[in-house]
């Protein structure tokens, strides 16, 4: 991996990238191409979300290089993170837990007091309820959550306050 791409993640973790720069910015075949970067897809992913079927730009030919299952660890430099599988927002998805950094790479399953959409293909709302309550919030409450969208926040500030992680709420219970 190159030692711009690993830059390139410290930032993120930070928070310290332009407003609406995220890690979907590029497609993948231009982050192979402009980074160097190797290209990991979650052996949960199906076929047919990889291939961005109901995105409206293809995300051109990339091979995959490594795939990734649950509890998998995935180094950039001296950087660690164990893949979590999430599935909700799409089946495929998943967060990255830097556990030295007590950070989470969130993607779409997690956002400041809200959930990722479950509307799109291969989306479930009780599969993503299910991937918070068993996976994210099985996290220290002091975990910086990085989500896709929007400001951090920390698992535990959602545990408490956002309405789709809390017990005996009609949100949770559909």
């Amino acid at each position: 991996m190159t030692l711009l791409l690993q830059a390139l993640l410290r930032a993120f973790l930070r928070g310290e990238l332009p407003q609406g720069w995220s890690p979907g910015a590029f497609s993948a075949a231009e982050a192979v191409s402009l980074l160097g970067a190797l290209v990991a897809l979650a052996v949960f992913a199906p076929a047919a979300m990889a291939s961005s079927h109901f995105l409206k730009v293809s995300p051109g030919k990339v091979e995959v290089d490594h795939s990734l299952s649950q509890a998998d660890t995935v180094k950039a430099g001296a950087l660690e993170a164990n893949v979590i599988h999430t599935p909700g927002h799409t089946e495929g998805s998943i967060c990255l837990y830097f556990p030295a950094d007590k950070k989470l790479i969130a993607g779409d399953t997690l956002f400041a007091g809200s959930i990722g959409r479950t509307d799109l293909p291969g989306g479930s709302y009780e599969k993503i309820i299910r991937s918070l309550h068993n996976q994210v919030l099985a996290l220290p409450d002091e975990t910086v959550v990085v989500p896709g969208h929007g400001p951090m926040t920390t698992i535990g500030a959602e545990r408490e306050s956002n309405p789709f992680l809390q017990k005996n709420n009609p949100l949770t219970s559909r």
